[in-house]
C-alpha cells in the first residue's frame, strides 16, 4: 500500500509538472528597436555570425537583428546597388555570409554584408541562364555550395561561383520531371536528397505534389499526388514530415517508401487552410504552424500535442514562417505581422503553493511519505498532492509553538521523532500520539542522526550523542561557538559549524581533528559524491578542493554565488550540486566547472528559498519556500551547451566611421587615431538581455570592464603600442566565449626605434665627421699659428732691423756733421743763447728718437713733439728758408692714439730736402692729422719743386747720398697691412699750379686707428 502510494505520487508530481512546464512555454514578441519595427515577415535565417536576417513585406525591407539592435535595407529605385525589390518573398543565409532574398515579382538578390553591395538575378525570356521567373518562394544549398530556388515557374539550381544556372519544370510527357511548377517549399535531407513541394493553396487549378530528386539519376520520384505541399522538414532523428493543404501532416515511411497521414493537426478552419511549416527546436520538440488553425507543438519522445494560438500565448491563431538558430531557440512569423522567439532549453520551476509558512525541512520516511516541516506545523503529502495537518489526537501539530528548527524525523512505524518547540518527541502515526523523549527543559535545536540507533543534537548547553531509546546522553566536547549547522560525512567525523564567524570544526572519534573557514559563519555542510566538502556561508559559498588545505570561495565569473547567502546543498544523481540561495537556485556542473542559474525567468523567486533542499528516492529535487517547494527532474534540465557568438561591428576614430570589422584580422591605427570606439556583441537568442559583456583593452586596460547597453568600447589618449582587444561574452546560463583582435597603433616615425636608432647614428656620424673637421681645423690652425709664429718672428726681426735703419736715417752723420756745424757756427758768432738753445733742442730730439725706439707704438702727441723739434732743427739750420705748419683735427685726442715712432719724419725729411731746399723763394711744410672712419689720416703737403725736377737736379748732382727714410717707412707700412691687408696705405700726389707747373708734393698716409 505504502509502495503503491509512493508511485501515485510520483505520477501525480510527473502529471502536475507536464503540465505546469506545457503553461510555462513563453514565447517572447519580437518587437520594434528603436526606429526600426516589423511587419509581416516572410522569410528567416541566421548568417555564420549569429545575426537573425528577416524579410518584412510590410516594410518592404530586409532586416538584421543582433539580439539588440535592428538595421533595415529598403528598395530604392535609384540605387541599383541596393536591394532589387520592394515585396521580399523569402530569404536564405549561405555558408560563406551571403544573403539571398526571392521577391515576390521582382527576382532574385545575392546581398554582400561586407561591401552592403546586392547582386541581382532577373529573368529574361530570350536569356536561358537566367532564373525561371521573378517569383521566389523558398530557397536551399546542397552539400555543393549550389544553390536551389522554388519559383512560379519551376526549379532552378544556381552555381554561385560559375554563375550557370540550370532549369526543371514540369514536363507532361516526362513522367521522371517535376510535378508542378509552382514550388513552395524545399528540403535537402541527411542522404543529400532533394524534396520539392509545389501547388498553392489559393489556386485550385493548380496541381501540386511531392517531389524527390536524386543527384546520381538527375530525375524526380513523385509521390502525394493532388496534395499541395508547403512544408517539408527532417528533423535530428531523421524523421521525414511533409505539410499540405487541409491541414495534413505526413511522415515518411522508409520501408515502404511512403508517406503516412498522422492524425495529430486541428481540422481546417477553411478550404485555404493547410500546415505553412515544420520545423524542429533545440529541445527536439517539432512545431507545426497552420495559416488558421494556430500553432501545434509534438514532443517525439511521447507524442503529446500542445496547440497554441490567440489566447494561448500567442495573439492570433496564423503561422507562416519559422527557424531555429544556432542556440535552438525557435522563431515563428504570423500572418498578423508578429514575430515570436521560443527558447525550449529555458526550463521554468513549477511551485506548488501547499503548505502554510516557510518550509524548513523535507523528509521521506521510507514507506512512501513524504513530510514537510515548517514554521507553522508539520505535513503530510498525500496521494493527491494535498497538504495534510499532523495531529495529535483531536490537536493539530500547528497549535504548538514553533521554532525554526521544528523537524520530522523518520525512524520506523511508531518510534519516528519530531522536534518542536526545542522539544524532542517520539511519534505514533497510528495512534496520533506523541511522548517526550527528555524530560529536562534543555532545548534542543538540531538533531542527525549518527547511526541507526545513537543521534547528535545540539541543545542550549551543548553538544550531545543520545539513544533516543533510553534518553541517555553524553556530551561531546567543542571548542566553544554557537552552533549553527551539523553534519555526517561518509568517514564518520561529525561537522560543527559556528554561527558566529567561528568556522568549521571537524570531530574524530570525539575529539576535535581540524578546524576550517576561521572568521566565516556557516549556514550548511555538505559532502559530495566525490568526498569533496562544501559549505554555505551567508557571503557565498565555499569549498575544500583540496582535503589538505583550507576552504576557499567557490567563485565563478558574472555568478552571485559566490557572494549571495546559501541556504542549503544538494547534489543529484547525475552528480549536479544544486544550490538553494537568496539570489536563486543555482546547479553546478559535475566538473565544477560552471554555473547555472535559476530566477525569475524561470519562475523562482530567489527572495522566499528557504534551507530546506532534498533529492527523493526517485531523483527529483525539491526546494523550499514559503508556503510551497519548487520540484523538477534534473537529467530534464541538462546545461545549454551552446556559447554566444561574438561580433565586432565597427571601429569610430574621434566619432567618424573608419571601418566595418566583420571580418577583420587586425586594426592598424596611426599615432594620431588615438580616440576611437569598437562596437561589438554577443549574439545568443535565449535571452538576449542578460548577456554578459565583458571587454579589455589588453596592454591598457587593469582588469575587464563591463559593457553599457550601448555595448561599445571607448578608448582616449591610447598611446602607440601593440594591443589586443578582448571580448567576452555570457549567455544567461553562464556559458561564456570568447574573442579577441590585435590593434597596434603605430607612433609618429620620429619616435620610431628605426628613427631613433637612424639619428642616433647619423648624429654619430655627424659628431665624428666635426671631431674630425674640427681636429684637422686645429691642426691647420696649429700648423698656420707655427708658420705665423715663424713668419712674425722673421717680421719682428726685419721690423727690428727697419727700426734700428730707420734709427740710423735718423741720426745719419750727413745730419749730424750739418747740425754741429750749426752749432759751430752759432759759436763762431758768439751767439752762445742761439748756439744753447739748437743744442738743447738737438739733443731734446735725439732722447725721444734713442727713447721710443724701444717701442713698437707711441702716443700721437709724443710722434708730434718729437716731428716739431727736428722741424725746429731744420728751419734754423736752413735759416728758416721754409715754414711749417702742424693742424691736428679738434676731434682727435693725440694722447690716447696710437701710432708707430717716427712714422711721418722720413716724409717732413724728404719734402724739405728734396722739395723745398732748391726753392728759391721761402717754402712751406703743412702736416695735417684727420680721423675718418676707422683710420688716422697725416697728410704732409709742400709746395716745393716737386717730384720731377727733384730727380732732374739728383741726377746732375755729385752728392750720393741715398737717404734710406722713406725706403725704411714704407717698408712698416708693408707690414702693418701684412697684419691688416686693408688697414694702411701710402698716396703720394703732384701738385700742379693753375699754369700746369709744379705746385709741390702732397703724401698722405693712411693708418688704422689704435687707441691706448
Amino acid at each position: 500500500m505504502r509502495k503503491s502510494s509512493l508511485l501515485l505520487l510520483s505520477a501525480m508530481l510527473c502529471s502536475l509538472l507536464a503540465t505546469a512546464q506545457q503553461e510555462q512555454i513563453r514565447f517572447n514578441l519580437v518587437e520594434s528597436v528603436g526606429e526600426i519595427s516589423l511587419g509581416k515577415i516572410t522569410g528567416i535565417t541566421q548568417d555564420p555570425q549569429g545575426y537573425m536576417w528577416f524579410t518584412d513585406q510590410d516594410k518592404n525591407a530586409l532586416t538584421r537583428f543582433d539580439g539588440y539592435s535592428m538595421k533595415s535595407y529598403r528598395y530604392d529605385a535609384a540605387n541599383p546597388g541596393g536591394p532589387g525589390g520592394s515585396y521580399p518573398e523569402t530569404v536564405y543565409a549561405d555558408a560563406k555570409g551571403y544573403i539571398w532574398v526571392g521577391y515576390y515579382g521582382m527576382g532574385l538578390d545575392r546581398f554582400n554584408s561586407r561591401t552592403e553591395i546586392f547582386q541581382h538575378y532577373r529573368h529574361r525570356k530570350d536569356d536561358p541562364n537566367t532564373i525561371s521567373s521573378d517569383t521566389v518562394n523558398v530557397m536551399v544549398m546542397d552539400r555543393s555550395g549550389k544553390l536551389w530556388v522554388g519559383t512560379h515557374n519551376g526549379l532552378d539550381v544556381i552555381d554561385p561561383e560559375s554563375g550557370g544556372i540550370q532549369h526543371f519544370r514540369y514536363n507532361p510527357h516526362d513522367g521522371s520531371s517535376l510535378w508542378g511548377n509552382n514550388v513552395r517549399s524545399l528540403c535537402i535531407d541527411q542522404q543529400g536528397n532533394l524534396w520539392a513541394g509545389t501547388g498553392i493553396p489559393w489556386e485550385g487549378n493548380i496541381a501540386g505534389g511531392l517531389n524527390r530528386f536524386r543527384p546520381e539519376t538527375q530525375d524526380f520520384t513523385h509521390y502525394l499526388g493532388n496534395h499541395k505541399i508547403r512544408a517539408i522538414r527532417e528533423d535530428s532523428h531523421g524523421n521525414l514530415w511533409v505539410g499540405a493543404l487541409g491541414n495534413k501532416l505526413f511522415l515518411y515511411n522508409k520501408q515502404t517508401d511512403g508517406f503516412e497521414e498522422q492524425d495529430m493537426m486541428p481540422e481546417p478552419s477553411s478550404p485555404v487552410d493547410h500546415i505553412t511549416f515544420i520545423q524542429e527546436d533545440g529541445a527536439g520538440a517539432i512545431w507545426i504552424g497552420t495559416f488558421e488553425s494556430g500553432i501545434v507543438r509534438m514532443d517525439p519522445t511521447n507524442r503529446v500535442i500542445t496547440r497554441f494560438g490567440n489566447g494561448q500565448g500567442l495573439l492570433d491563431n496564423s503561422g507562416w514562417q519559422a527557424f531555429t538558430s544556432r542556440e535552438g531557440v525557435l522563431w515563428f512569423s504570423t500572418q498578423s505581422s508578429n514575430l515570436y522567439r521560443m527558447d525550449p532549453l529555458k526550463k521554468t520551476f513549477h511551485f506548488m503553493h501547499n503548505v502554510d509558512g516557510d518550509l524548513m525541512g523535507i523528509q521521506e520516511n521510507g514507506r512512501g511519505d513524504i513530510w514537510f516541516s515548517t514554521n507553522t506545523g508539520i505535513y503530510q503529502m498525500n496521494d493527491l498532492g494535498k497538504p495534510k495537518y499532523l495531529t495529535v489526537g483531536d490537536q493539530p501539530f500547528k497549535s504548538f509553538t514553533f521554532s525554526r528548527q521544528s523537524r520530522f524525523f523518520p525512524v520506523e512505524p511508531g518510534k519516528d521523532m519530531v522536534l518542536l518547540g526545542g522539544r524532542l518527541y517520539r511519534f505514533d502515526f497510528a495512534s496520533q500520539r506523541i511522548n517526550a523523549i527528555f524530560s529536562d527543559s534543555d532545548l534542543i535545536h538540531q538533531v542527525i542522526p549518527l547511526n541507526k540507533s545513537q543521534y547528535l543534537m545540539t541543545t542550549a548547553s551543548g553538544l550531545y550523542e543520545f539513544n533516543p531509546d533510553n534518553a541517555e546522553k553524553k556530551k561531546v566536547s567543542t571548542p566553544p561557538m554557537s552552533v549553527s549547522a551539523l553534519y555526517r560525512d561518509g568517514q564518520g567525523n561529525t561537522w560543527v559549524g559556528g554561527m558566529n564567524e567561528e568556522g568549521l570544526v571537524r570531530l574524530a572519534n570525539g575529539n576535535t581533528a581540524g578546524t576550517f573557514a576561521k572568521g566565516r559563519s556557516i549556514n550548511t555542510i555538505y559532502q559530495d559524491k566525490n568526498g569533496r566538502f562544501w559549505a554555505g556561508t551567508p557571503n557565498g559559498l565555499i569549498w575544500q578542493p583540496d582535503p589538505n588545505k583550507d576552504f576557499e570561495p567557490f567563485w565563478k565569473q558574472g555568478s552571485p554565488i559566490g557572494s549571495t547567502d546559501i541556504n542549503g546543498l544538494q547534489e543529484d544523481e547525475n552528480g549536479l550540486l544544486w544550490v538553494s540561495t537568496r539570489s536563486g537556485i543555482f546547479q553546478i556542473n559535475k566538473e565544477r566547472t560552471r554555473i547555472r542559474g535559476y530566477g525569475f525567468n524561470q519562475g523562482v523567486n530567489p527572495s522566499t528559498l528557504t534551507q530546506a533542499i532534498y533529492r527523493t528516492t526517485d531523483g527529483r529535487i525539491m526546494v523550499g519556500s514559503k508556503n510551497g517547494f519548487y520540484s523538477f527532474v534534473p537529467k530534464d534540465d541538462a546545461f545549454q551547451t551552446v556559447a554566444p557568438q561574438i561580433i565586432l561591428r565597427d571601429l569610430t576614430v574621434a566619432g567618424q566611421l573608419v571601418v566595418q570589422l566583420d571580418n577583420k584580422k587586425s586594426i592598424r591605427l596611426n599615432h594620431d587615431q588615438d580616440i576611437f570606439s569598437i562596437g561589438f556583441a554577443g549574439i545568443h537568442f535565449s535571452n538576449p538581455g542578460e548577456n554578459t559583456h565583458l571587454y579589455k583593452l589588453e596592454g591598457y586596460d587593469p582588469d575587464w570592464r563591463k559593457a553599457g547597453a550601448e555595448r561599445t568600447a571607448y578608448y582616449f589618449n591610447v598611446p602607440p603600442g601593440k594591443y589586443t582587444f578582448r571580448v567576452k561574452v555570457a549567455n544567461n546560463e553562464d556559458i561564456w566565449s570568447e574573442h579577441s583582435i590585435p590593434i597596434e597603433i603605430v607612433p609618429a616615425w620620429w619616435t620610431t626605434s628605426l628613427f631613433r636608432i637612424t639619428a642616433s647614428a647619423l648624429l654619430v656620424l655627424l659628431l665624428y665627421a666635426f671631431i674630425r673637421w674640427r681636429t684637422k681645423q686645429q691642426f691647420k690652425r696649429q700648423l698656420e699659428k707655427s708658420q705665423t709664429e715663424k713668419q712674425l718672428s722673421e717680421l719682428k726681426r726685419r721690423s727690428s732691423e727697419l727700426e734700428m735703419q730707420a734709427l740710423r736715417s735718423q741720426m745719419n752723420p750727413h745730419f749730424i756733421f750739418n747740425s754741429l756745424n750749426s752749432i759751430n757756427r752759432f759759436i763762431l758768432q758768439n751767439n752762445k743763447a742761439q748756439a744753447s738753445e739748437y743744442l738743447t733742442k738737438f739733443s731734446r730730439l735725439i732722447r725721444f728718437i734713442l727713447q721710443n725706439s724701444e717701442q713698437q707704438q707711441i702716443t700721437l702727441d709724443k710722434e708730434l713733439q718729437s716731428l716739431e723739434l727736428y722741424l725746429e732743427l731744420e728751419a734754423v739750420r736752413f735759416d728758416h728758408h721754409f715754414s711749417y705748419t702742424i693742424r691736428v683735427d679738434p676731434f682727435l685726442d693725440p694722447g690716447s692714439i696710437l701710432v708707430p715712432p717716427l712714422i711721418i719724419q722720413p716724409y717732413a725729411e724728404n719734402a724739405i730736402w728734396h722739395g723745398l731746399m732748391h726753392k728759391e723763394e721761402r717754402g712751406l711744410l703743412e702736416i695735417e692729422l684727420y680721423k675718418k672712419g676707422k683710420f688716422l689720416f697725416c697728410v704732409i703737403r709742400d709746395d716745393g719743386i716737386g717730384r720731377q725736377q727733384a730727380a732732374a737736379l739728383k741726377s746732375k748732382s755729385a752728392n750720393t747720398h741715398k737717404s734710406m727714410g722713406m725706403h725704411i717707412t714704407a717698408g712698416r707700412i708693408e707690414l702693418l697691412k701684412g697684419e691688416n691687408p686693408q688697414a694702411s696705405s701710402i698716396y703720394i700726389n703732384d701738385l700742379t699750379l693753375a699754369d700746369g707747373s709744379s705746385g709741390g708734393t702732397e703724401v698722405i698716409l693712411q693708418i688704422p686707428l689704435r687707441y691706448d
